[in-house]
């Protein structure tokens, strides 16, 4: 008798033993294996093909945007030839945008749009300059130039600007020309593209600027929202 309920014990243990076994491997059937080769971070021909997807419409966007930079960049370039024999280059002073430096970085997007179009302006000395240039330079593309002698640089009055200063604060408003350097020489081409705009630190400041009866004055925010 107590070799047959040794021997009864004896199988439960097996028995258990064996299911554990089983347990621990995921069942009789396999089924760990039931993920089709996601747990073991296999992908599929379907995933891989949306991947590859993904990947080359972000190709397509980089290049279309790389094409963007490359043709606004050419647009700072100004090329041309000699009008005369002994042509003085220095009358020539090059593309409004590469005339002046931001005094920091975070008026960069609100100068950028005060400026416009007219950033890839060609400023020259005279306007005898720019007719010899226009007539006899043989140039690649269409051009507006700005002759330093000629041009018309309005600023908004010291008056205006300090009732700004006072309605929204000194350190939120400022003369977009006060916030750029350049040459002496080019004050009145800088002032005929940055003298009538204030640069606001915020939309509520700007608007303030814009519309009040004593100032209405045109304003950009530094992210670059216009109001006037």
């Amino acid at each position: 008798e107590l070799r047959q309920v040794r021997n009864v014990n004896d199988g439960h243990g097996d028995a258990d033993g064996d299911q554990a076994m089983r347990d621990a491997n995921g069942g009789d059937d396999g089924g760990g294996d039931d993920d089709g080769g996601h747990g073991n971070g296999v992908l599929n021909e379907e995933q891989l093909s949306s991947q590859m997807q993904q990947q080359k419409q972000l190709l397509y966007r980089l290049r279309g945007e790389l094409d963007n930079l490359q043709r606004d960049a050419s647009r700072f370039d100004f090329s041309y030839a000699d009008p005369y024999r002994n042509f003085d280059r220095t009358k020539v002073k090059g593309t409004l945008a590469k005339l002046f430096e931001v005094q920091t970085s975070e008026y960069c997007r609100a100068i950028e749009v005060c400026a416009g179009g007219r950033l890839y302006n060609v400023v020259v000395d005279t306007n005898e300059t720019a007719k010899d240039i226009l007539s006899a330079g043989q140039l690649k593309r269409r051009v507006t130039i700005i002759p330093l002698n000629k041009i018309a640089g309005r600023s908004i009055a010291d008056t205006v600007l300090q009732k700004a200063k006072s309605l929204v604060g000194e350190e939120h408003c400022h003369l977009a020309l006060n916030l750029i350097g350049y040459d002496a020489q080019l004050e009145q081409a800088m002032r005929f593209v940055f003298g009538n705009v204030m640069i606001c630190s915020d939309m509520n400041s700007a608007k303030q600027v814009a519309f009040d009866p004593e100032i209405r004055c045109k304003s950009v925010t530094l992210d670059g929202e216009v109001f006037s």
